[in-house]
């Protein structure tokens, strides 16, 4: 049984390092689509207009508030998630 858990501790540390290379990369992509949609719907930009883009400004505010920090939440929930998993594998492994 120890090979089998350790072959599954080896995948779930994989996973974890391929989801926290992930996470920030998710997280770096919708900072830039909020700024340049800020851009394009600002007073300078080319979709300016004085009643969608406050609308799009508030979309925009909740994105980057509301989003992106239950996003950040919720992939460093995942991630202490497949860490405690494979700690507690490893744990019955050794007392089994």
């Amino acid at each position: 049984m120890a090979d089998t858990v350790n072959l599954q501790a080896s995948e779930y540390n994989e996973l974890l390092q391929t989801l926290k290379s992930i996470h920030p990369d998710i997280i770096q992509k919708l900072t830039q689509a909020v700024k340049e949609i800020r851009e394009l719907t600002g007073s300078s930009g080319s979709f300016q207009t004085e009643t969608v883009s406050p609308k799009i400004a508030g979309l925009m505010d909740a994105m980057n508030h509301d989003l992106i920090q239950n996003l950040e939440k919720l992939f460093t929930d995942s991630e202490a998630s497949i860490e405690k998993f494979t700690q507690t594998i490893s744990n019955c492994d050794t007392a089994c």
